[in-house]
């Protein structure tokens, strides 16, 4: 069983999506022109794919004429997506950028999130304390003698530059420190838990809502 998330320390992720995008779908749908297609692009944070995907499948029962596409290239990608014209919603796990927001983009919240810090399900390790948690990812702390567990090389599982979910952890956790680059750097959320239940040394972080009994969420700080 997974040992309780200490709720201090997760993250209240705000997931946007454009509100000139959502209105422009909206338009779309109510065209007098019935029998014409429409395609919609929904681009953006793997976190909120599994919402996505829901909300497309209920979509396109009720308007079988449309087609939508969902696909998760990170929170960055997304906002870019909407901004530039490829995409009609961008989704994201965290909040516009100062320069984001001189786009013309009204991000509205969809639902809060938390992260969970996931190891292997073999890993006896049950709990640490955020200075630990920012020396592993720092690279300070390589192996899990030094945290009361056996001895074997830590291996750090990060996401990419356009994961909003890496930016939260950032300003929780790293205190303005930089991440080790020797890590494992992924794409997604459903990868970090893929390669964290597959590696015995691995510790991770994802979304609250991608925890199963294939990792062992951590407590923090008690």
């Amino acid at each position: 069983m997974s040992v309780p998330i200490n709720r201090k320390i997760l993250v209240v992720a705000t997931l946007v999506v454009s509100f000139c995008a959502f209105a422009l779908l909206l338009t779309g749908c109510s065209g007098s022109d019935k029998s014409s297609d429409s395609s919609i692009v929904v681009s953006g944070s793997t976190t909120v794919m599994p919402i996505a995907e829901q909300a497309a499948d209920e979509f396109t029962k009720e308007h079988p004429q449309d087609s939508i596409l969902v696909s998760g290239m990170g929170s960055s990608a997304g906002i870019e997506g909407v901004s530039v014209g490829t995409a009609q919603i961008g989704t994201s796990s965290r909040d516009l950028k100062d320069d984001e927001l001189k786009l013309g983009l009204t991000d509205i919240p969809i639902a809060h999130d938390g992260i969970a810090i996931i190891v292997n399900s073999q890993n006896p390790v049950k709990a640490l304390t955020s200075t630990q948690l920012r020396g592993i990812f720092a690279g300070k702390i390589t192996n899990w003698k030094e945290l009361g567990g056996p001895d074997l090389e830590i291996e750090r599982v990060n996401r990419d530059e356009a994961s909003g979910t890496r930016e939260a952890f950032s300003k929780i956790i790293m205190n303005k420190e930089k991440f080790n680059e020797d890590s494992v750097v992924l794409p997604g959320t459903g990868q970090v838990r893929q390669v964290v239940s597959r590696t015995k040394g691995a510790i991770g972080y994802i979304s609250v809502g991608f925890v199963n009994d294939e990792v062992k969420s951590l407590t923090i700080d008690g």
